[in-house]
């Protein structure tokens, strides 16, 4: 089992065409969104991941930003020997703070073979002194566990993680499940 190339989920531009045409609350704060997004996320789930990241505080957002996504990473000597691997490919990565942050859903990582490839990407990325965080749809819904992420990839920025917006857990909540909705999902 390796990684799988499939078409992006969603377009910056697209989303942006698509949420001109509306009018209302919801889609001048998804439209708000659009300069957050990449034009590489596979999935919906990554999608949510990555915004909740790189938003503002401001918006229910971590603030932690930019993160380069689908980003190839070339292992040197020791980490291919190590990982058997030549490279590995971030889902969402924090280049400042050296932190890859990886959405695991079930499709795929839950396998023997999906779960023995993201060990040795993830070893991989720790030979090269990279740190990687893995979020499943339980913690994506969990705003205290990915503040707890947020705080790390501060401290690995070498920056204090200050988020001092009034009711922030519920913009965060908020934040979430207008995400969620974009995808027809349920909120959390």
């Amino acid at each position: 089992m390796g990684y799988f190339e499939v078409e992006p989920v969603l377009m910056p531009d697209r989303l942006a065409d698509y949420l001109a045409v509306y009018k209302g609350n919801t889609a001048k704060q998804l439209q708000r969104l659009c300069p957050y997004l990449s034009e590489n996320l596979r999935s919906p789930m990554e999608c949510i991941m990555l915004a909740l990241f790189s938003l503002p505080f401001s918006y229910g957002g971590f603030a932690c930003g930019p993160f380069k996504t689908d980003y190839k990473i070339e292992f040197d000597d020791r980490a291919q020997a190590i990982s058997g691997m030549p490279h590995a490919v971030c889902d969402a990565y924090q280049e400042a703070a050296r932190f890859d942050l990886e959405y695991n859903g079930e499709l795929g990582h839950s396998s023997r073979g999906g779960r023995i490839h993201d060990e040795k990407r993830n070893t991989g990325f720790i030979a090269m002194g990279i740190e990687v965080a893995t979020v499943n749809n339980e913690m994506l819904c969990d705003m205290e566990a990915m503040e707890a992420l947020a705080w790390r990839i501060y401290q690995r920025m070498g920056k204090r993680y200050q988020n001092r917006v009034e009711a922030r857990r519920k913009k965060q909540d908020a934040l979430l499940n207008t995400l969620r909705a974009c995808f027809g999902l349920k909120p959390a």
